[in-house]
Formats: C-alpha cells, sequence, structure tokens
C-alpha cells in the first residue's frame, strides 16, 4: 500500500513498512482497521487503558472523498511498539 500524500499522513510509509509483513499474514484485514489496531496495541503498551475495537473499516484510496488535509501522525512510532515490541498479533 502506498499512502495518500497527505499531511495526516506524514510518518505513515514507515508505518506501513513495518506492517506489510502483518498485513500480508492477514490480507482479510483492511489497513485502516490494522493502522487503528496498532494505535489501540500502543495505547494499552504504554499504560493506558483498554480501547474498545471493532474490525470493518474500509481502506479508501481516492483522494476526493477522505477528509480534508491537515494534522500529523505518529503511527510510526505506534507501529514499532505493536510490531516489535510486543509481537502482537492481530487475531
Amino acid at each position: 500500500m502506498r499512502p495518500l500524500p497527505r499531511g495526516a499522513n506524514a510518518g505513515l510509509a514507515a508505518a506501513v513498512a513495518r506492517l506489510e509483513p502483518v498485513k500480508h499474514a492477514h490480507p482479510d484485514v483492511s489497513w485502516a482497521d490494522l493502522i487503528a489496531f496498532v494505535g489501540v496495541v500502543a495505547i494499552k503498551h504504554m499504560g493506558g487503558p483498554a480501547v474498545p475495537f471493532s474490525y470493518g473499516r474500509v481502506d479508501e484510496m481516492d483522494p476526493a472523498t477522505v477528509t480534508p488535509d491537515g494534522g500529523g501522525s505518529t503511527l510510526a512510532h505506534s507501529a514499532d511498539v505493536c510490531v516489535v515490541t510486543t509481537n502482537t498479533s492481530i487475531r
């Protein structure tokens, strides 16, 4: 997957690279769900509360249909926490 070139996706390429083996192992899980799940795992791993999670997000690659640009991201760090530190499975 190649992230849309938007400000809100800053750092997403690094996260996607770290998560590609997980996505490959679980092709039926959308990138949107996988990235959201990584955030949930990272929050819990860092001592935060358990965040409810459910699957069902759909990947959208058309820039005209996504939210307006803006903001930043710490997804690369979240991916590292989920995949490297905790070795957590998405199952």
